[in-house]
C-alpha cells in the first residue's frame, strides 16, 4: 500500500478538496458537521411562529421517512401525554389561504399610493 504522502488526486476533485480529505485522514483536520435541518427548514417556514393550542408553548419541527419520501411535521415537544403533531403541508397551505383572504385589493393600493405621494 502506498504511503499517504505519495497519493495524488486523479482529477475527480479539486486539489483543495483532496487536501482537505488528506488532512482528515492524517488527523490534522476535523470533519465538519452538516446542518440536518437545512432541508427541513425550507419545508417548515412557520417553525418559529406557531404556538401549541394546548400548552401555548412554541411548536417544534420534525421530519420522518416513509413510503420513499420525507413527511414534515410541526409538533409540540413539551407535553409527552398527547404529542400534538400537525402535517406541515396542511398547515402551510392553510396559512397561505389565510394570507390570500386578507390581501389588499388593487383600488386600495392605488389610493394609498396616491395619498403617500401628496404628503
Amino acid at each position: 500500500m502506498k504511503d499517504l504522502q505519495e497519493v495524488q488526486p486523479l482529477g475527480y476533485c479539486s486539489r483543495e478538496l483532496f487536501g482537505d480529505g488528506q488532512g482528515v485522514l492524517k488527523g490534522r483536520k476535523r470533519c465538519t458537521g452538516v446542518n440536518v435541518f437545512t432541508e427541513i427548514d425550507e419545508h417548515l417556514p412557520l417553525r418559529d411562529f406557531l404556538v401549541c393550542p394546548r400548552c401555548e408553548r412554541q411548536i417544534g419541527r420534525s421530519g420522518s421517512k416513509g413510503n420513499g419520501r420525507i413527511y414534515y411535521y410541526y409538533n409540540c415537544q413539551f407535553v409527552k401525554q398527547y404529542q400534538e403533531r400537525f402535517q406541515a403541508d396542511t398547515i402551510n397551505e392553510a396559512f397561505i389561504r389565510h394570507l390570500n383572504e386578507i390581501a389588499i385589493n388593487a383600488p386600495i393600493i392605488d389610493y394609498y399610493s396616491s395619498v403617500s405621494l401628496i404628503h
